[in-house]
């Protein structure tokens, strides 16, 4: 008479726990990339909301290169940039709150390499930052004006690191997707910079920019602004945003994602 065999104690609880941890690593895989899906729409509806008011502002005062710049001899620098994006941009907006050049829109510091603080030192620092004009939008989303005094080129240097050949643009726009009620305040995770441009409207800085060069994504994080924006994921952050030959690029499909 043949014998029943069973399972002991011991192999069940093993059973149970290889199921448990591979449960567990499932489910915390999915939501990194529901949480990353979140981002990347609200990114985009920031943008679209954004890029709007810009639109708005140019059909009732006229192409950008004719507004005129309120910065006079009595005036500073971060009065001309208040005013600036106040009477353009922030009167025709929807603000939760409007900090103009105080702190309280932003969460935190911003972390994370960037390429963008060589040019503005302060970049990184939006809540603490006087030269910048902040606001919380209607969808809870952290903005950051920062502006030049008048349209000015990019140096051909800078054209390269930022993916923009497109002409003057008018300052730097970066935003907070999570804005003060959560998230890392981190370049290329929840954080994301835009060229404000004369001619092409709100633009991510990174556009076709080689990846994981010296100065370009994943190493200068704001660079991968363009990316996320794009291809619509943060795989930079991944492994095999670091491989040159099986990595991310911008022009093979193959390459759009970690697979």
């Amino acid at each position: 008479m043949l014998k029943k065999s069973a399972f002991t104690l011991a192999e069940v609880l093993m059973v149970i726990g290889i199921i448990g941890a591979v449960s567990m690593l499932t489910v915390t895989n999915a939501r990194k990339g529901t949480d990353t899906a979140e981002k990347i729409t609200q990114l985009r509806k920031t943008h679209e909301i954004l890029e709007s008011v810009v639109q708005q502002a140019v059909m009732e005062d006229g192409q950008i290169k004719n507004w005129q710049y309120m910065l006079t001899d009595t005036k500073t620098a971060n009065a001309y940039q208040s005013e600036y994006v106040l009477k353009h941009i922030f009167n025709r907006l929807k603000l939760n709150k409007n900090c103009e050049t105080s702190s309280g829109c932003w969460a935190s510091d911003i972390t994370g390499t960037s390429l963008y603080t060589t040019i503005n030192t302060n970049g990184a620092k939006p809540n603490s930052d006087t030269a910048s004009v902040k606001g919380i939008l209607s969808n809870d989303a952290s903005v950051s004006f920062y502006l030049s005094k008048a349209p000015t080129a990019l140096t051909a240097d800078q054209q390269t690191q930022f993916g923009y050949t497109g002409g003057d643009i008018i300052g730097y726009i970066t935003i907070d997707v999570n804005g003060t009620a959560k998230g890392n305040t981190k370049w290329g995770d929840d954080v994301f910079l835009f060229l404000w441009t004369i001619d092409d409207g709100i633009v991510p800085i990174g556009n076709n920019v080689a990846l994981n060069g010296a100065n370009s994504c994943p190493n200068k994080l704001d660079i991968c602004s363009a990316w996320a924006f794009y291809k619509g994921n943060e795989d930079y952050f991944k492994t095999c945003a670091n491989d040159t030959k099986k990595g991310l690029a911008w022009n093979d499909v193959s390459k759009a994602s970690c697979k």
